[in-house]
């Protein structure tokens, strides 16, 4: 889903140069999955800094989207994942080589205030041991401490902005987004998309910039019921047809059970569209499919054979 090959990009020159000398040039992942990561990452990851100092860089996700963790760990060529009880995997590096190549990516990158709070404490306890990184790693490599010089990480005070011209948002959705679908009565649906932020903060880089004229353009920004959460939503038929012609441009799909779900939200939409909703039959065929647009499931295309909105 990624092109293969590498596309060296000015904002991870200093990754690709060291991850080239260990695996080789050409087996680097490209500049648009890594911003995908990144995004991806900044919803679903974490930069954990344990109480004894230790440093651990944690993806969580459900068990059934165990692919998406294997792809990331072939992709960067490192990392391991674990089971964490019955329904919960892990994508998780605590090496100190893999922790300072997974810094490189992410230094200079993040997008949301609370997790480049994060990252910048996570760099501040490296820097701190940056003159003792000692990594056995290197040894697979044929490489000692003296070939490789660990240098301390430039903290980044601000968030980098968002645009549409990467695969930031994609990755951010995917771990964030909501596609939802509802029907009532007399002919009425609801159609939207949700994106939830807690914090002032990430309410004012994120969701506050999605409906900015450069970006979606649709749209708006309200409190939700707990506290110092808000939400972006995007609502109707024609606001989220706008949605989906811009997520559709992009080159490369979600990689979760979220691509399930918007296909099937999709679908549903292109229906409503064609006014399926309006006869019995038809609509009662829609309410059932609906009810699987979050839930688990292959999406199968003969299954699918304005706020609250009316014909």
């Amino acid at each position: 889903r990624f092109a293969e090959a590498t596309i060296i990009s000015t904002s991870f020159r200093e990754y690709y140069q060291l991850n080239s000398k260990l695996y080789g040039k050409l087996k680097q992942p490209s500049s648009e999955f890594l911003t995908w990561f990144i995004g991806f990452s900044e919803g679903d990851g974490s930069f954990v800094k344990a109480n004894r100092g230790d440093l651990y860089f944690v993806i969580t996700q459900n068990s059934k989207d165990i692919q998406v963790l294997e792809f990331i760990k072939k992709e960067l060529n490192m990392g391991k994942i674990i089971n964490q009880g019955k329904t919960t995997s892990r994508f998780i590096i605590q090496d100190k080589l893999g922790l300072y190549l997974i810094a490189l990516i992410f230094k200079g990158q993040i997008r949301s205030p609370s997790k480049l709070k994060s990252f910048n404490e996570f760099i501040e306890i490296m820097n701190s041991k940056i003159n003792k990184i000692t990594s056995r790693k290197l040894k697979e490599f044929g490489l000692t401490n003296k070939d490789i010089l660990f240098e301390k990480i430039i903290i980044n005070g601000k968030p980098k902005p968002i645009t549409l011209k990467d695969n930031w948002i994609i990755g951010f959705i995917e771990a964030e987004g909501c596609f939802h679908v509802s029907f009532g009565k007399n002919n009425s649906y609801r159609i939207l998309f949700d994106l939830a932020q807690k914090g002032l903060e990430n309410k004012e880089f994120i969701l506050d910039k999605l409906f900015e004229s450069e970006l979606f353009k649709v749209g708006k920004v309200s409190k939700h019921y707990q506290d110092n959460v808000w939400y972006y939503r995007v609502d109707g038929l024609a606001n989220t047809e706008h949605l989906i012609k811009i997520l559709d441009s992009y080159k490369y799909t979600f990689l979760t059970k979220k691509q399930n779900s918007y296909l099937i939200w999709k679908t549903i939409h292109e229906k409503i569209k064609n006014k399926e909703h309006l006869n019995p039959i038809g609509k009662l065929k829609l309410i059932n499919l609906s009810k699987t647009v979050n839930i688990y499931a292959s999406f199968n295309p003969k299954m699918t054979g304005k706020s609250e909105d009316s014909s």
